[in-house]
């Protein structure tokens, strides 16, 4: 919770569509470890193809969404 969790979540709705759900719960980050002690986490990326796999992909498209994203939060941010 916190200013930039509210920026990237409205970021993210901007530019996706869609309302994100905020969540530290996924087993593939350490960041739910720091956030179990208070400490303020954003962390957010495209959907992976073929996760950890030899021929681990993400789509083109989720690539300039991430990159809109990030340039509507550094705006935000200023």
């Amino acid at each position: 919770e916190g200013p930039l969790t509210e920026r990237l979540l409205a970021a993210v709705s901007q530019v996706v569509g869609l309302v994100p759900r905020a969540s530290t719960l996924g087993g593939t980050s350490d960041a739910r470890f720091f956030a179990a002690f208070g400490v303020p986490v954003a962390e957010f990326g495209t959907v992976p193809i073929a996760m950890h796999g030899p021929d681990e992909a993400v789509r083109t498209e989720d690539v300039r969404r991430l990159a809109e994203v990030l340039r509507r939060l550094v705006r935000t941010t200023d």
